[in-house]
């Protein structure tokens, strides 16, 4: 017997028995049983059997999407930047084929080791939205709406990555706060105050001072010097936030690519999430409290559409963390293909074959060069 969806039916059966002050015969819920039971059955089945057929449709459409792209790589009467995209996201596709063996692809994930897995729905986010319809894969999830718009918004997961595949040892008292601010979004203090009566990172202190909360998100060692992280407070729009930190005063320096100087959603949640994120990172790390804070917007390089500021969060997140100061002009077409050559530079570090750390370091630096 089914014991969850029989409880459901006689649960609810009973309840409209009381209301309608009759009672349910018995014979009529044990038949009512024995058809949700069967019914299950041949919905699981039929869930199964669609499932399996949607899962070959796309391993189908992937191959597709890789025989198109080597028939455009080498194709001399298209573009040179067309032709370069389509040959490394060919490549990136056979290798992710290879690893998913008989599995679906597209939803396969892989570890690269410096951050969360990927899938390859999330690198294809990469390929810049005018070359979107070389990827004959149709699955909703390609889209962060499902609804086919803005292929080429990246996920966090894309972003963690990439950022943690940075070509340039970064110094020790420079740290990437992968994830630091996954969590503060203005839907999750929405709903966090309906069932606690405060924001997150209000909530979040909390569990500190009840000695409840695990630190690591919020810990980082005595000779940190300066965080840089990704800041989306508004589910809609990356940027990337440097903190410098000292006894007296931390600094708070806001990348925006959609908003130049103090202006826009993102720059009025600095005012209100950085004090209580402060707060927790002193308190799990031993820092002492600085006496004053600065919030600070930077110029930073502007995207001219809805979906580049992942690309230029990246470049933002990976100049600071180098030590560098982001250039205000760059080209996130160019961006998206040195990230994708990244991504399959990752995947041949991963593979086997390739035996030694010698052969391995020769591959990143000389065999897949970066575009400059």
């Amino acid at each position: 017997m089914k014991i969850c969806p029989v409880t459901l039916l006689i649960d609810d059966e009973s309840s409209k028995a009381e209301h309608e002050s009759t009672m349910c015969p018995v014979s009529s819920v044990n038949y009512t049983v024995n058809k949700i039971e069967t019914e299950a059955d041949d919905e699981s089945h039929t869930s199964t059997v669609s499932k399996t057929l949607m899962e070959q449709t796309l391993r189908e459409q992937t191959e597709e999407t890789r025989l198109y792209l080597v028939e455009i790589a080498r194709d001399e009467y298209i573009d040179q930047d067309a032709r370069s995209f389509a040959r490394t996201v060919a490549e990136i596709v056979e290798w992710w084929q290879q690893y998913a063996k008989e599995k679906n692809p597209t939803t396969h994930q892989i570890d690269f080791g410096v951050g969360p897995p990927l899938d390859l729905l999330m690198v294809l986010a990469l390929v810049p939205e005018k070359y979107q319809g070389f990827i004959r894969i149709e699955d909703k999830h390609r889209s962060p709406y499902g609804n086919g718009e803005n292929l080429s918004w990246l996920h966090e997961q894309t972003m963690d990555v990439l950022i943690g595949l940075g070509k340039d040892p970064f110094p020790a008292s420079i740290l990437f706060g992968q994830g630091l601010a996954s969590m503060v979004r203005d839907d999750v203090d929405e709903g966090w105050r309906v069932f606690t009566g405060r924001s997150w990172l209000e909530d979040q202190i909390h569990l500190w001072s009840n000695d409840e909360l695990e630190p690591n998100l919020y810990q980082f060692p005595p000779e940190t010097k300066k965080i840089v992280f990704c800041f989306n407070p508004t589910e809609i729009h990356w940027t990337v936030v440097e903190v410098k930190l000292a006894n007296d005063v931390w600094t708070y320096t806001l990348y925006n690519s959609l908003f130049q100087g103090e202006k826009g959603p993102t720059w009025r949640a600095c005012q209100e999430q950085f004090p209580l994120l402060e707060q927790l990172i002193c308190h799990a790390s031993g820092f002492p409290e600085p006496d004053t804070r600065e919030i600070v917007a930077a110029t930073s390089a502007q995207q001219d559409n809805t979906y580049d500021c992942g690309p230029i969060a990246i470049y933002n997140a990976l100049e600071l963390l180098e030590g560098r100061r982001p250039r205000t002009e760059v080209d996130a077409e160019e961006l998206r293909l040195r990230y994708l050559m990244r991504i399959l530079n990752g995947l041949y570090l991963l593979d086997e074959r390739l035996e030694t750390p010698e052969f391995r370091a020769c591959m990143r630096e000389i065999c897949l060069e970066y575009p400059s």
